[in-house]
């Protein structure tokens, strides 16, 4: 285990509040089974264990793979408590926003930024899909400057309100869906680290593109520990994601499934094409020291900034206690977080 604050005790790593928290007892209350799963790129079954819990506090056990470095859950959900969790708990845990913030957020920020990551690729025009779209907002900016968009997602409540804004959305998963269309790009963002059988919707997703079309991924990525986690991974860890990329095995996951990276970067933001049969790549390269290496600096840079916080922490204290303000200041912190 990275360190004993990994433990399951059932401790949650970030601030909650009230709803999260009766959404999580919720869940636990549940009846959740479990199944020990291999690796979906070497179909190894040795982990080092990683860690015991996530950022919520649940059970949550992250393994990183002996034979190739991957890291991933290493016992999971079964399929019916990941279709229960999805359904019931997954945005009230995650304290999501409804239908328009989702929509506002994907058209003003993430939508512009995937645009720019593939403009030089891109052919104007063409026909754009995105696998779990949410509520489209992503879509209705590439529709704005000319594409010809459909997205699918399964969460109805959000795809109806996309609808009434005006990208083409269908309720449907990449296992049902079928189209006469074929189209470029194929749009994967943060989708890919929740899929237990990724090989499954890789390939699929091959039958989708043109000729010549490509594929654009965007997973969160242990490189982003450091600046959109404050280096802490207890709250990079999070129960609905079954996957744990670098930028080395997220590239041998693609290569293994017939894959050809066009350009990504640390984010990770990446362009990938489909490879002819006989060019997948079967061999597997071992990154376990590289990705032991990053884990470990990262908890140690985590590590000072705390001894850090907590030595600040204590010099404020003892001015305040000195200057008789420590008293006032405990009590306008009280006000502060007393509930309304």
């Amino acid at each position: 285990m990275i360190a004993r604050r990994y433990e399951n005790d059932g401790e949650p790593s970030i601030r909650l509040d009230a709803r999260q928290k009766q959404s999580i007892a919720a869940f636990k209350s549940k009846r959740i089974s479990w199944r020990r799963r291999s690796c979906v790129i070497c179909e190894g079954v040795d982990f080092e264990v990683l860690s015991g819990k996530n950022r919520y506090g649940l059970e949550y056990y992250t393994g990183l793979c002996l034979c190739c470095g991957n890291i991933q859950q290493y016992k999971y959900y079964d399929q019916e408590t990941l279709c229960q969790f999805y359904a019931d708990d997954y945005r009230k845990i995650y304290g999501a926003g409804g239908p328009e913030a989702l929509f506002e957020q994907l058209r003003n920020q993430k939508g512009p930024a995937i645009l720019a990551f593939c403009s030089n690729d891109l052919m104007p025009h063409s026909k754009v899909l995105e696998i779990g779209c949410g509520s489209g907002g992503t879509l209705f900016h590439f529709a704005k400057h000319g594409f010809d968009v459909t997205g699918i997602d399964l969460d109805r409540q959000y795809l109806e309100f996309g609808v009434s804004r005006g990208p083409r959305l269908q309720e449907a998963s990449i296992e049902n869906f079928t189209s006469a269309c074929r189209y470029d790009p194929v749009i994967l963002s943060h989708v890919l680290e929740h899929l237990t059988d990724p090989g499954f919707v890789l390939a699929k997703i091959k039958s989708l593109l043109v000729e010549d079309g490509f594929l654009y991924i965007e997973v969160p990525s242990i490189h982003s520990v450091r600046t959109s986690y404050e280096w802490n991974f207890l709250e990079y860890f999070q129960n609905a994601h079954f996957l744990h990329f670098t930028r080395e095995t997220l590239g041998q996951l693609m290569r293994r499934n017939g894959y050809v990276a066009i350009r990504q970067n640390d984010f990770i933001q990446s362009l990938w094409a489909p490879t002819s049969a006989d060019e997948k790549i079967d061999e597997i390269e071992n990154f376990y020291e590289s990705t032991v290496s990053e884990i470990n600096d990262i908890e140690k840079t985590y590590r000072s900034r705390i001894r850090y916080l907590n030595f600040a922490k204590r010099v404020l204290r003892t001015v305040l206690s000195k200057t008789g303000l420590l008293a006032a200041v405990r009590r306008i912190k009280r006000r502060l977080i007393m509930p309304r």
